[in-house]
């Protein structure tokens, strides 16, 4: 009875296998690169040892490059904070200092200004090297970025680019591991002002 249900397993991880690569192939035949991402890891987790678990992980990997390059291009400029409502105590002035009031960013780093004027001395709260976050997540995720404290973030960049959201996404556990928020993370908006 045990390998009947085993082929059966099989036989149905193989099945939705097929279905998420011809949904990726969806996605890319209408240019959706992150539809296509997604669908491609999907397949991937249905069946990782067969020869289309293969193929699919490696192409969900070379569509993360593609966006990750254009999330890095998409970036690149200046952003201020956006706070809703009023600062009303110690606790929100903390959390909207917390990575800094106006953000630069290049192809490689991000820089933290904590004032306007510090933008133009250069005068910068901390600055890091923009290091991409690798390790697996219950999704499949291409925007974390980890942080030099370990802290892991997730910069998102909405459409019309004019605004960024970035989410607390877990931190580094050690080489191969890492923690994972997946409800109610705290984040930041900032709106491009260059």
């Amino acid at each position: 009875m045990s390998s009947i249900q085993l082929f059966s397993q099989d036989t149905k991880a193989i099945e939705l296998q097929k279905y998420w690569i011809s949904k990726a192939q969806q996605d890319l035949h209408t240019n959706n690169v992150w539809g296509a991402f997604c669908q491609y890891y999907f397949a991937y987790e249905m069946a990782p040892d067969n020869e289309e678990g293969k193929n699919s992980l490696e192409l969900a990997d070379s569509l993360r490059t593609i966006l990750r390059t254009d999330l890095k291009h998409r970036l690149k400029g200046v952003w201020k904070i956006h706070v809703f409502g009023r600062i009303k105590s110690e606790n929100d002035r903390a959390h909207y200092t917390r990575l800094g009031k106006f953000l630069k960013i290049s192809d490689d780093s991000i820089v933290f200004f904590k004032r306007r004027t510090d933008l133009k001395s250069n005068n910068f709260k901390s600055k890091q090297a923009i290091k991409f976050c690798d390790l697996e997540t219950m999704l499949p995720v291409y925007n974390d970025i980890i942080h030099s404290n370990g802290n892991i973030w997730n910069y998102h960049v909405e459409e019309n680019g004019e605004v960024l959201r970035i989410t607390d996404s877990g931190e580094l556990l050690g080489d191969k591991s890492r923690s994972e928020i997946i409800s109610h993370p705290s984040g930041y908006t900032y709106k491009r002002i260059r």
